[in-house]
């Protein structure tokens, strides 16, 4: 399958006590795909207790979420 600018793609990003790590990580997800493909990133986020949730709301302000 070839990707191009009109490929739509979801990746789900299953996440616990990442918060050292995460905002780098979507950093590197998002200019990896972001010139190949319109990418719907799902991120699982299951009760971790470093502050990764915190982190993912403060990325996530003025994004258009669902």
């Amino acid at each position: 399958m070839a990707l191009g600018p009109g490929t739509r793609v979801q990746v789900l990003l299953p996440v616990y006590n990442e918060a050292a790590s995460i905002e780098q990580t979507l950093g590197e997800l998002d200019k990896t795909l972001s010139p190949l493909v319109r990418a719907e990133l799902v991120v699982c986020e299951d009760g971790s207790t470093d502050g990764t949730r915190e982190i993912l709301h403060h990325l996530a302000t003025g994004l258009p979420l669902k």
